[in-house]
């Protein structure tokens, strides 16, 4: 950061948001660099060390095209990894061709042709966004804005800006917006019915299968908050994602009252705080009135037919196999075969009557077919039952406790290749496992262990990473604690001895704690007495003897 330079601009995340700070640079077409400052949050001193200190994010003409962070979040070679553009082989063969000094990533993943220019291309973009991802999330940070200024003089530059927008998406979509800061802009909205407006920029979010059917409806006819929430996974993300649509203009009211016309106008002021730098909104409306009365003649006759079939999806994932028919555990075979000829025949994929509901129709379709087959048969039919007893039986249930079996062989698999010292193998299943449940502190631990004993040199931040995610939700994990002391200790990093205490702290019977703590204390104890006059005189005649 310059010294004689005073900041255009500065503020906090608690008054403005940095997905708001992002959303008002690329509507400005802002040109410069932010210094975002994040302090370690006591009392857990690896809540936020990937990010603690300061960061610098580039924007030019409104995109993003540089980010440094304090630490590494990950490597260019672990994104390619995660991303499946590199295989475990390839992504070791790189690692080992890194130790070699003076090696830089990009240029040795090209030199071994480990990737084409595209695939580096997709890499580099990913990379860039988990480092601006990285700074969500943190609302006690602040930030000062440097106009027409490039802090990193060139260096960390991406090969091609990067949009704000599906990086707003993704950093909201896991961080969202509280109930309050969201009814300021959708109870705006209300009962009325929102469609994208002309111009939008809507395939710019790159909005995925988290919201469900909502972003194809709002592509197919005018809807309510309510029937797009009812469309989605759950309601809350389908919210979030309207929210951020209204915030960068995307929609417009439309009327939906029989015989309006034309539409009255609807004026939805923007939240406080998306203004530059914390001002108060001057009421300026993200979503646009459309002048036109009643709604869009583009297939609104669909729209029923999607509510009810996702409303039915999410209902038999919750349902048991009598209760999907509609009978109760005694129903006679016969009762069984009735009802699913009955609901086999509105609910065949070939009856779905646009593109997009033909998935949503095989799934539904899938439930009652297997429903159907496992009650027609007494053995599989006397087996089901048998789970019912247990509160199980409905797919939701299956899906769980297979999820939780795979998890638990995969784990399982992993800590056998680590014994043997298979490193590639353990990786590759903790990475599988942690990619259906990102959550799982075991995994993300046993990780963060696997690729630190591999290669602690190259792996170290990576790791660091992990265990830092395993401690802000596991408090007082000794494992996790002796890690992170480990790690800090291979960097040279002085708060190595801090963890080691806390790990006694959580756990005074940890032995390899113990020993690390009194070699510590040893050292300490050394350097001590080798400050003192009779330390210095044995050293002077030690070094007198040797010459001899």
């Amino acid at each position: 950061m310059p010294e004689q330079t005073k900041p255009t601009a500065e503020g906090n995340f608690r008054k403005t948001p940095w997905p708001n700070v992002l959303l008002y640079a690329r509507e400005r077409k802002m040109t410069g660099s932010f210094v975002i400052t994040i302090e370690p949050e006591d009392p857990e001193p690896a809540e936020s060390l990937a990010v603690a200190g300061q960061s610098i994010v580039v924007m030019e003409a409104g995109s993003i095209v540089a980010v440094s962070l304090p630490s590494a979040l990950d490597t260019l070679a672990s994104v390619l990894h995660d991303m499946e553009l590199i295989s475990p082989e390839v992504y070791t063969q790189v690692q080992e061709a890194l130790a070699e000094p003076g090696a830089e990533e990009a240029p040795t993943l090209l030199r071994l042709r480990a990737i084409d220019p595209t695939g580096m291309d997709k890499g580099l973009r990913e990379y860039t966004r988990r480092k601006v991802l990285a700074l969500f999330g943190f609302p006690e940070g602040t930030y000062a804005y440097y106009a027409d200024v490039d802090l990193l003089h060139g260096q960390d530059r991406a090969r091609s800006p990067e949009d704000v927008f599906p990086v707003a998406w993704r950093g909201l979509a896991k961080h969202r917006p509280d109930e309050a800061t969201l009814a300021g802009v959708l109870d705006k909205i209300g009962t009325r019915a929102v469609r994208l407006r002309d111009g939008h920029e809507f395939e710019r979010f790159e909005f995925g299968p988290e919201v469900g059917l909502a972003a194809t409806q709002l592509r197919v006819a005018p809807s309510t908050l309510d029937q797009l929430a009812g469309l989605g996974p759950e309601p809350g993300i389908v919210r979030t994602m309207v929210f951020l649509l209204a915030l960068t203009r995307q929609l417009e009211a439309v009327a939906t009252v029989p015989g309006a016309s034309p539409a009255q106008p609807v004026n939805v002021p923007r939240p406080r705080g998306y203004t530059a730098f914390g001002a108060t909104a001057d009421g300026s409306p993200p979503v646009q009135d459309s002048t036109e009365g009643g709604p869009s003649p583009s297939r609104p006759q669909d729209h029923p037919m999607v509510k009810e079939a996702r409303a039915l999806l999410v209902r038999l994932d919750q349902q048991t196999y009598f209760e999907m028919f509609g009978l109760n555990i005694n129903a006679k075979p016969e009762e069984i075969s009735a009802n699913f000829t009955q609901h086999a025949a509105k609910w065949h994929p070939d009856r779905a009557p646009i593109p997009e509901l033909r998935k949503v129709y095989q799934e539904i379709f899938a439930h009652y077919n297997t429903a159907h087959s496992t009650l027609q048969d007494p053995k599989t039919r006397e087996q089901y039952e048998a789970s019912l007893s247990g509160g199980g039986g409905t797919p939701a249930a299956q899906k769980k406790v297979a999820a939780a079996l795979d998890t638990v062989q995969d784990v399982h698999r992993a800590e056998i290749a680590l014994r043997r010292k298979d490193y590639v193998e353990a990786e590759k299943l903790l990475r599988k496992v942690l990619v259906g449940n990102p959550e799982d502190t075991t995994a993300a631990l046993s990780l963060a262990q696997c690729i630190f004993d591999r290669d602690p040199a190259t792996q170290a931040d990576e790791a660091q990473r992990l265990v830092s995610q395993v401690l802000r939700e596991t408090e007082g994990n000794d494992k996790a604690l002796f890690l992170m002391g480990q790690i800090l200790k291979s960097k040279n990093d002085k708060r190595y001895y801090g963890f080691y205490k806390a790990t006694l702290e959580a756990n005074p019977k940890h032995p390899e704690a113990v020993r690390e703590m009194r070699l510590a204390e040893m050292r300490k104890q050394q350097r001590a007495e080798a400050n003192t006059f009779e330390g210095k005189v044995k050293t002077f005649f030690k070094d007198l003897l040797n010459r001899k």
